[in-house]
Parts: structure tokens; C-alpha cells; sequence
């Protein structure tokens, strides 16, 4: 099929107690034929806040770049080797890498898990491990549950559990797919944080391709 390109871009902001933090993201992703995809994604933030992400109870980078290859096998199995450089002007700079697997267990039913290492300063969530499953329940739709595991430098083990039911107008999990039209619900529950303590929250994401070559996507999520 050749080559295949995608590039996303997307603006957003965060809205925190001592403040709000505007965010610019692009995000380029190549598709080098059906198994190999590149990613390359660039991050601003305004300021330097904590954020109140549960899966990443850090500190925003004023610019972060990571860089990923994703190998898969359609319907079989994927493997995912990522790098990633954040750089901010009140803290230290710090790197991360992660490897993300995935495979079929039988039938349609989906595994995956996946450890993220970070270097350079001391963190929140130095290590943060997770494990998942994903199951069709119609044609279009799927539910998946997440639980994340956090182990620290300092402070408390955090655990995350993600629950989300997806819909695609295409279905393309594991096998994966430059774009796709989707919906998707998640509820979030964490019950330690560094910043914010025991939490629970939604957030609402959907894309929607208007032709072949431009898509539309936005999210809205809130943390208690």
C-alpha cells in the first residue's frame, strides 16, 4: 500500500485550582506499511501546573517530544517501544520510555499491558505498570477495563481503574488504522494521588471523519 501519513492537531486546556493551563499538541503518525507505524508528538504547556490526570499526576512540561515504532500483526498480536523528552522551566528535565504489548486470547476477547520508566528527576510515579482487557459486545462496540499500578520514589503507590465502552464506525482495535470514526466513554477511578487523593471522573472523546483525509476530534473529562 506504500506509505500512509496522518498528522493531528489539536489544542485544549486544563483547568486546575491554582489555575488553568492552555495546551497545543501536534502529533504526526506514519504508516510505513500494514505491520510498522511511526509516531512523532509535540507538546506545549502554557504553565507549569499539576496536573489532575490520574494516569499522570505530574507536573505539565512547558514542551515535551516523544517518538514511538509500533509493530502489529492484524488480529494476532502488537508490541510498542516509545521514548520521551519533557522539558520545563522550574523543574528538571525528565526522560521516559515505555513498552506497551498486546495479544488475542481467544475468540475476540484482547489483552495488552504495558510499563512506563521515567529518569532524570524524582517523580510522582517513577514506574507506572497496566493491564487490560477488551471485549466486542455488538458489531461496532466494545468495553474495556484498565488498572493501573504506580510505583513511586516518593509517596504513595497509586492504582487506577479505567472502565470505557467504545464505539467505530470501522472496527479497527488491535488491528489498528490510520483514522476512524469513534465515540468513546471512560469512567475513572483512583484511589491515591500524589496531588489530589482518592478520585473518580468521565471523560467524553470522539473523532469523525469528514473525508477521507480530514478528521475532526475532541474530549471533555472531569476529575472529582
Amino acid at each position: 500500500l506504500g506509505w500512509r501519513y496522518r498528522l493531528d492537531l489539536a489544542a485544549g486546556r486544563e483547568d486546575l485550582a491554582p489555575g488553568n493551563s492552555n495546551r497545543a499538541v501536534a502529533q504526526l503518525e506514519i504508516a510505513a506499511n500494514a505491520r510498522d507505524t511511526f509516531n512523532l508528538r509535540y507538546e506545549h504547556n502554557d504553565r507549569e501546573l499539576a496536573s489532575s490526570n490520574p494516569l499522570d499526576p505530574s507536573v505539565l512540561p512547558s514542551n515535551s517530544g516523544r517518538v514511538s515504532w509500533l509493530r502489529r500483526v492484524p488480529g494476532q498480536h502488537f508490541w510498542e517501544v516509545a521514548y520521551e523528552y519533557r522539558q520545563y522551566d522550574i523543574a528538571q528535565d525528565t526522560q521516559r520510555v515505555e513498552l506497551n504489548v498486546g495479544r488475542r486470547l481467544g475468540g475476540k476477547v484482547q489483552g495488552f499491558a504495558g510499563v512506563r520508566q521515567q529518569f532524570g528527576a524524582t517523580s510522582q510515579d517513577d514506574r507506572l505498570w497496566h493491564v487490560g482487557l477488551s471485549v466486542p459486545t455488538t458489531q461496532h462496540t466494545y468495553a474495556t477495563l484498565i488498572g493501573y499500578y504506580a510505583q513511586p520514589d516518593v509517596g504513595d503507590i497509586g492504582r487506577v481503574v479505567v472502565a470505557d465502552l467504545t464505539w467505530e464506525r470501522e472496527r479497527m482495535q488491535l488491528t489498528g488504522g490510520i483514522g476512524y470514526t469513534y465515540a468513546q466513554l471512560d469512567y475513572v477511578y483512583s484511589d491515591a494521588s500524589a496531588y489530589h487523593g482518592d478520585s473518580d471522573g468521565a471523560v467524553l472523546s470522539g473523532s469523525y471523519g469528514f473525508t477521507d483525509n480530514i478528521f475532526g476530534f475532541a474530549s471533555y473529562g472531569e476529575m472529582d
